[in-house]
């Protein structure tokens, strides 16, 4: 005779969904896909898809594309979606899309060679140069620029793939949270789905 095995919790056979995790990757794809387009357009315009601000410009889209499955997600193919779920298709979405993103940046600086590191290098520092005359009013601000142009000059394949990976993550965790509050579904006494109490046995 066999041994009973132990019971899954239902919250737990929730959250490890196979169809959930597809969703996740399905709309991770998209966002990697809408991103790529967005740096190529930069690249055709004559801008520096390396910029630290371009993450900052193209957040809404992330946020965008993370309430949009959520909102599909909940509609077609889980109408009790609670916090939980909503949290964990949300946060793997932007795991997923920021790490392949930050993984093709990082990618892109090795392939292209010294020539586009040393391009982004001297966008870079125009760029704080623009901001050199605001920082030298602050204590240290003479240092603190002389630091920054520094760090810009021997700026690494590996230091732009985590400073992208955090710019991106950071702000779509933020979104993935709160779609996962806003679309959530409760029961009427407010409790969420997964975690509702189980009906007693007979």
């Amino acid at each position: 005779m066999n041994p009973p095995q132990p019971s899954i919790p239902v919250w737990w056979r929730w959250l490890s969904s196979a169809d959930l995790g597809r969703q996740a990757r399905r709309y991770a794809a998209l966002l990697v896909g809408l991103n790529v387009v967005a740096w190529l357009l930069v690249a055709l315009a004559g801008g520096n898809i390396f910029d630290r601000r371009l993450p900052v410009v193209l957040f809404p889209v992330a946020g965008f594309v993370i309430w949009a499955a959520l909102a599909f997600y909940r509609r077609r193919r889980d109408t009790k979606m609670g916090f939980g779920r909503g949290l964990k298709l949300g946060a793997l979405i932007a795991g997923i899309s920021s790490g392949v993103l930050a993984l093709m940046l990082g990618a892109g600086v090795l392939l292209g060679g010294e020539t586009l590191r040393q391009r982004h290098v001297a966008t870079t520092i125009e760029l704080l140069a623009g901001q050199r005359q605001r920082l030298e009013t602050l204590p240290d601000g003479k240092a603190l620029y002389a630091q920054q142009v520094t760090a810009a000059q021997h700026i690494s394949a590996g230091s732009i793939a985590s400073d992208e990976l955090l710019r991106r993550l950071i702000p779509a965790l933020l979104a993935a949270l709160l779609g996962a509050i806003l679309l959530r579904k409760a029961n009427p006494d407010g409790t969420e789905p997964e975690r509702a109490p189980r009906p007693p046995k007979v």
